[in-house]
């Protein structure tokens, strides 16, 4: 294969979900078992083109990989095993993810034709690797691995046409004449992924204006690059009653993939290392757009002074004096080199492996926050319709996983390189993950506080039929009491009782009813 120019990671965080026989449009998922809907040992090894590729330092003629090797021990043990699909002693039949890849066959092409200037234009890249992360969260992580060879597609603004309209999934925004003015400005005109030159096309028709099938409850379709590489087990939308069980992928965030790129370019590395060297500054229409995904002489931003505060909170600087620039935002990770052997075959491999595997974690957690917040929220509506006895376990089975996700999947620091320790902790800040963690630990917290409250009510009540109970019989208690413990031996001959013997039990069941009845009606006098 040619050298590549610069790579792209467009990476596609999604909710998935197990579904039973007979549900529908109109049921609710939290009625089901968290465990039951996340069970990730009942997704197989293989299915469809799919298949499970557990991490190892060697290849399948038993060569050492030594970049395996490299990105394994670049991090911490514990947090390695959430990273890498591979069996550890205690993990057992509990595993964390589960990593698949696709079979793209010997050449694979992605696409993009999109407008510019009212010319219909496209950018060809090289289909690397289709992947799959799948966390025992219910949530999931789905990327293209895409190689930019051609030339002429080596422009600074090229660079920047791949990641904005390559990374979109569906219309931004709708108008008056349908999607065209969303082409003109943010979609791509249709996405074209080729596997042994069989094509799979999205024009994003279903989201022309006349479509009636556009509902609230149905507003958008995931594209066809996507769905169509998954078997008929898995449904993007429910429709009907299901006739057999299904896996559900839902997307959990906007129209926007995540995207990963590194670019060597010596004229564009060496004009920003020189500025800041010079101003002691971060400052350039073409770095902003290639930080946040914008495209060229159209940036998302008219503030000068607002873009400097921008540049220098999402931009790492460690090793500028070396031309080598990174930026990070809550959508991307982008870095800048020149064109050099050792900077192709460093940073760029880098950025393929060790720094792709922390953001695939990073949106893991991003995206497992999400979820829980979901199952919170629907969880709290569900407590007014649901029965107690479901609830309370459907709600224990969140506050469990939500436990083991944060021993698990959740870390402060992922490695002891100090390149790794900064940029894990400039991603988590920019994509306000501690802060969300934060707001999710209340409400699970509220949540788990809700159902003692409910156990507590319930164990009140069973102990106060017991007290009802007990204050039924006090008072035949007292009268035998009082009577003495032989009243019955000394008024009984031949095991049978005497008349008084009789009498004494009468009169106390009677004085016990009487209380009873009357503290029966005190309750519910004090209710009203």
């Amino acid at each position: 294969m040619s050298t590549a120019f610069s790579h792209h990671h467009f990476m596609f965080p999604f909710r998935w979900d197990i579904l039973p026989i007979g549900f529908g449009l109109k049921d609710i998922k939290e009625n089901i078992s968290f465990d039951e809907r996340t069970n990730l040992e009942s997704i197989p090894s293989e299915f469809g083109k799919w298949k499970r590729k557990p991490f190892s330092f060697v290849d399948e003629t038993g060569r050492f990989l030594h970049e395996n090797y490299n990105e394994f021990t670049y991090y911490h043990e514990f947090v390695a095993k959430a990273i890498y699909d591979y069996p550890f002693a205690w993990k057992k039949n509990q595993e964390v993810q589960k990593y698949y890849e696709y079979d793209i066959g010997i050449n694979s092409t992605y696409i993009i034709n999109y407008f510019k200037d009212k010319e219909l234009l496209s950018l060809t890249l090289h289909v690397k690797g289709i992947s799959l992360h799948l966390y025992n969260t219910g949530i999931g992580v789905f990327s293209f691995d895409l190689s930019n060879c051609i030339e002429n597609q080596n422009t600074p603004d090229a660079i920047l046409t791949i990641n904005e309209f390559g990374r979109r999934i569906y219309p931004q925004f709708m108008s008056y004449n349908g999607n065209l003015a969303c082409k003109n400005t943010f979609l791509a005109d249709s996405i074209e992924l080729r596997i042994d030159d069989i094509p799979i096309q999205e024009d994003f028709s279903w989201f022309d204006g006349s479509n009636r099938f556009l509902t609230p409850e149905e507003p958008y379709q995931l594209p066809k690059h996507i769905t169509a590489l998954f078997p008929d087990d898995f449904i993007f939308s429910i429709n009907g009653t299901l006739a057999e069980p299904k896996k559900l992928i839902t997307k959990i965030a906007d129209d926007r993939m995540f995207f990963l790129c590194w670019y060597g370019n010596d004229e564009k590395s060496k004009e920003i290392a020189d500025h800041f060297e010079d101003k002691e500054e971060i400052i350039g229409d073409w770095w902003y757009s290639y930080v946040f995904g914008d495209k060229p002489n159209n940036l998302s931003i008219a503030n000068k002074v607002m873009q400097k505060e921008q540049l220098k909170a999402h931009t790492y600087l460690r090793w500028i004096g070396y031309k080598t620039i990174y930026g990070i935002s809550r959508d991307s990770l982008v870095c800048l080199t020149d064109s050099s052997d050792f900077a192709r075959g460093m940073m760029g491999v880098h950025m393929q492996t060790i720094y792709y595997n922390m953001m695939v974690l990073c949106l893991a957690q991003r995206a497992s926050i999400l979820k829980f917040t979901a199952e919170v929220a629907n969880l709290a509506d569900l407590a007014k319709i649901a029965e107690e006895k479901n609830l309370i376990k459907n709600i224990k089975e969140i506050y469990k996983n939500y436990i083991e996700f944060i021993n698990k999947l959740y870390f402060r620091e992922v490695s002891s390189q100090i390149q790794g320790i900064e940029l894990y902790s400039q991603t988590q800040k920019l994509m306000n993950i501690e802060k969300e963690i934060n707001n999710l630990d209340n409400e699970i917290s509220e949540l788990h506080q809700y159902v003692s409250l409910m156990q507590d009510s319930e164990r009140n009540e069973e102990a106060a039929k017991l007290n009802r109970l007990a204050i039924f019989f006090l008072p035949f208690t007292v009268v035998f009491g009082i009577l003495g413990a032989n009243f019955l031996k000394e008024n009984s001959f031949s095991g049978l009782w005497t008349e008084g013997a009789w009498h004494g039990v009468i009169i106390g069941s009677f004085i016990s009813i009487v209380i009873s009845v009357f503290i029966f009606l005190f309750n519910k006098l004090n209710k009203k």
